[in-house]
């Protein structure tokens, strides 16, 4: 079966599996080569009335200048009829057949998401304002705090939820650090050792973050015209440096011991044991509380919850069972692989950040989404010559070439071009967006550099 477009669904599986992939259709709307997409390629199929009628209607509504600009757009097909439940995909055996269609529900779900923007009645309310003098001075209307509300998102409230699984993990990790120094000072085992070193680094962690989120909310237009956002995958960065120095330490002494004479036996009390038992419950609350966000700061707890849990667990069942089976060598062996696991660990997520603060491309499923949006944002628009989103930190930055009815007049390119950059915008994970607008193919794109 070389391609998962040509499935051919027995007949057993009911309507929606013989309609076929969506993609198919996209790729008549969004081509390759320098014009990455035509407009008019779109399935609309309005008579002239029909058109005239829609036209009469949302003039009424919005205005006539934002209607003209608009004109009459509708999604690109019925999503729903390519969404895959998870009953349709049980019928395919394949894991990769059953990956492909789990992403390309994503990618649905990504479209549904913009379709309910643009009918929102944003991008005329933005057209319409444009001769309010009185908007003019600030942000465009509310759109901001509206439209994050309608997609389901709300900057304030992760701002909230950022400072409350702040508080939490610095709670749950003051406690465990204490009671961890107690343990150690009664053991001399180098597991429990580098499970205290990693509540050293838990709190650090928690401090980094706390700092690095706090900043990264204060803008100071002057000083930073485009604020501090970065702050926060600076800290996470940080953080992963000083962790994996610290665990480098702690297992060479692990190593020193496996190769050295020592062979005494560690020993295990109660007190010890039922510390442990409550770092793994404690970390366990903290990641299930966590683990729902997506803002890089909590996803660094998350990721520090989880690394504590199976560090924990190691660490108490590595010396439990050396103690137990009188084997000297379980625990040194459990300290150092511990420590390669948390080193390979923040590696990956340091090498991460990297790249976003680097300037890594944005994801392909961002950049369909943004092709998307631009395609449907209005009948003016006829293709896009160039698209480039790359990372400024969590968040990215796009830069769009777009060809536009000629016949449009200086003031309606402007308000079309800004109604886009902040239609893009809004999106929760661009930080900002440049349009240039086109009237023909031919001119140059992008930049000199």
């Amino acid at each position: 079966m070389s391609s998962y477009d040509s499935l051919e669904p027995e007949s057993s599986r009911g309507e929606l599996s013989h309609q076929p992939s969506f993609l198919k259709r996209l790729s008549s709307f969004v081509a390759t080569g320098s014009a990455l997409g035509n407009f008019r390629t779109l399935e609309i199929d309005f008579d002239d009335q029909e058109r005239e009628l829609i036209l009469e209607r949302l003039s009424k509504v919005h205005g006539i200048r934002p209607a003209k600009l608009i004109g009459v757009t509708k999604p690109l097909c019925t999503w729903t009829l390519y969404y895959k439940s998870e009953d349709d995909l049980k019928y395919y055996k394949s894991r990769s057949v059953r990956g492909f269609y789990r992403a390309q529900n994503e990618i649905i779900n990504r479209y549904q998401q913009i379709d309910k923007l643009l009918e929102s009645g944003i991008p005329f309310s933005l057209l319409k304002n444009y001769d309010n003098e009185d908007v003019r001075d600030g942000d465009p209307l509310n759109v901001d705090e509206e439209t994050n509300l309608l997609l389901g998102y709300n900057r304030e409230s992760e701002s909230r939820e950022v400072f409350v699984a702040i508080i939490l993990n610095s709670i749950i990790n003051v406690v465990l650090l204490v009671a961890k120094i107690f343990v150690v000072l009664f053991s001399s085992s180098l597991s429990l050792m580098a499970s205290l070193v990693d509540s050293v680094m838990d709190f650090l962690s928690t401090l980094i973050i706390y700092v690095s989120n706090s900043f990264a909310g204060k803008r100071d237009k002057n000083e930073y015209p485009v604020g501090r956002s970065r702050l926060e995958p600076l800290g996470v960065l940080v953080f992963s440096v000083i962790i994996i120095v610290s665990f480098i330490q702690v297992g060479n002494e692990s190593l020193k011991k496996l190769i050295s004479g020592d062979r005494d036996v560690v020993s295990l009390d109660k007190t010890t044991i039922s510390v442990m038992v409550f770092t793994v419950a404690a970390k366990l609350f903290a990641y299930f509380w966590c683990k729902s966000s997506k803002n890089s700061s909590v996803v660094a707890l998350v990721e520090d919850a989880k690394t504590d849990i199976v560090f924990n667990l190691v660490s108490l069942v590595f010396p439990a069972l050396g103690h137990w089976l009188g084997i000297w060598w379980l625990d040194p062996l459990g300290a150092l692989l511990l420590c390669v696991y948390v080193i390979a660990l923040w590696a990956s997520i340091a090498f991460v950040h990297i790249n976003n603060l680097t300037g890594s491309a944005a994801t392909k499923i961002d950049m369909q989404t943004i092709i998307y949006l631009i395609l449907r944002f209005s009948e003016s628009i006829t293709k896009i010559t160039s698209l480039k989103a790359y990372h400024v930190g969590d968040h990215i930055n796009v830069e769009v070439d777009v060809i536009c009815n000629s016949k449009l007049d200086f003031k309606e390119f402007h308000d079309l071009a800004e109604s886009i950059q902040y239609t893009i915008e809004l999106l929760p994970y661009v930080e900002r967006a440049f349009v240039h607008l086109d009237y023909r193919l031919g001119n140059y794109v992008g930049h000199l550099h």
